[in-house]
């Protein structure tokens, strides 16, 4: 059960900073 719930913490963590990343390579 914890598992799981590190992975889903890690994929929304995952997914975040893809999207930081994108936007940063936006603004260049």
């Amino acid at each position: 059960e914890k598992r799981a719930s590190v992975l889903l913490c890690v994929l929304v963590c995952h997914k975040k900073s893809m999207l930081m990343l994108k936007k940063e390579v936006n603004y260049q």
